[in-house]
């Protein structure tokens, strides 16, 4: 017997999506009126602990787990302030969390996800989107990603930050990301 995997947006997610798009949109067409940087592409890789608050360890406790993953983002900027990207982040540990008098396992999840970003002033950049999160032989989770930024400049187009994340996955688990990236623009 062959079952398939379905993966059904509820009423809150195709809310939520559809707000998002809404203001991806309006953003593009009114990203005509700032023209001050020809250098409009980011791209970033970080290297981040995923805190999971409803984690169970191997002795079959619930605590939070900090667990290694890596990210890799890409940004579209628009104008000087808003934007669009793709984040990707993978845990590259196993682990396993309580959902109700469950016990579900994650093996090396890839959480993908289509962010709105927002500059505020010359540092600081806070963002929010969503999407989805997968793991080899195990159920695809829908997310939403709020989180923010904070990045310094180096010559020559590169820029390290700090980002602190949060995604909420959706019928799930929750999970904290915490990173140090480094990026280059182009």
């Amino acid at each position: 017997m062959i079952m398939k995997k379905v993966f059904v947006l509820n009423s809150n997610c195709v809310a939520i999506i559809s707000c998002l798009s809404m203001i991806c949109f309006t953003t593009i067409v009114y990203s005509q009126e700032d023209q001050d940087d020809p250098k409009r592409n980011k791209l970033s890789i970080a290297i981040t602990h995923t805190l999971v608050p409803e984690a169970i360890d191997e002795t079959g406790d619930k605590k939070w787990l900090s667990l290694a993953s890596w990210g890799l983002d890409y940004d579209r900027y628009f104008n000087s302030g808003w934007g669009i990207g793709l984040h990707s982040d993978i845990v590259i540990e196993n682990f396993q969390y309580e959902r109700g008098d469950v016990i579900k396992e994650r093996k090396r999840p890839l959480a993908l996800a289509l962010v709105v970003t927002r500059k505020l002033g010359e540092h600081f950049t806070v963002l929010g989107g969503g999407g989805l999160e997968v793991s080899s032989g195990e159920e695809t989770l829908g997310l939403i990603r709020i989180g923010a930024d904070y990045g310094w400049e180096l010559p020559k187009d590169w820029e390290v930050s700090l980002s602190l994340m949060t995604d909420l996955k959706i019928n799930a688990y929750n999970a904290f990301v915490f990173g140090f990236g480094i990026g280059k623009k182009f």
